[in-house]
């Protein structure tokens, strides 16, 4: 259980690292025009929603505080 737990908190500060440090990457290194940057960032959005709402429906199997810990920002 603590694996999962631990797991998807890894994945969740990974994701959140990525998000914050690839729009500096698009604007800083590849010298693009902020507009890049806001899609980078809307199209992650599209992409985490539905991931995040999937993670919510898992099996109720598990302990009821590990959805709520699975879910940091």
């Amino acid at each position: 259980m603590g694996v999962i737990v631990g797991a998807f908190v890894l994945l969740q500060a990974t994701d959140n690292t990525v998000v914050s440090v690839m729009s500096l990457y698009v604007t800083e290194q590849l010298r693009v025009d902020i507009v890049w940057a806001k899609i980078e960032l809307d199209t992650a959005a599209l992409l985490e929603i539905p991931r995040l709402l999937i993670a919510a429906r898992c099996p109720t199997g598990f302990a009821p505080n590990s959805k709520r810990i699975s879910s940091l920002p």
